[in-house]
């Protein structure tokens, strides 16, 4: 299964059920879409230390900033937004902002985003390496190691 069948869900969601499970359901979908997507950006590149279990949610923002590329820093910041809706979205049922069809779409439309934008990066190979250069410090400087 590819990540992006996740967001292709998550729109589908969208028109079909605007009930609150439905659009709950559609931003739980569309953050595992961009997180799946980060994480495959991440492998890519070879990076030692990404967690497997629960931590790899916080891993995956936590190396997709202060890249020194602005668009994939925005990707890193709204990774974690991302998640924290998610939760929101999951487990927080006294939380009604999430059942909004406005808001539940502009959080479809963010995943979408970060999506393309590692998509973009990925294909543009000098943009790409030195971004993987940056991530790889990264990793290093949160495992202690740089």
């Amino acid at each position: 299964m590819k990540a992006v069948e996740f967001l292709a869900f998550s729109l589908k969601v969208l028109k079909e059920d605007a009930s609150p499970a439905g659009l709950r359901s559609a931003i739980s979908r569309a953050y595992y879409a961009a997180f799946h997507a980060a994480r495959e950006f991440l492998e890519g590149m070879n990076i030692s230390g990404l967690s497997k279990g629960p931590g790899a949610h916080g891993d995956a923002p936590k190396l997709l900033v202060r890249t020194g590329d602005p668009a994939i820093d925005q990707v890193g910041h709204d990774l974690a937004h991302l998640h924290g809706e998610r939760i929101s979205a999951d487990y927080r049922m006294d939380q009604s902002h999430i059942e909004k069809l406005e808001v539940a779409a502009a959080l479809v439309n963010q995943a979408s985003e970060v999506i393309a934008t590692l998509r973009k990066c990925s294909v543009e190979a000098t943009r790409y390496l030195t971004v993987t250069r940056a991530v790889k410090q990264r990793s290093l400087q949160l495992q202690g190691l740089s």
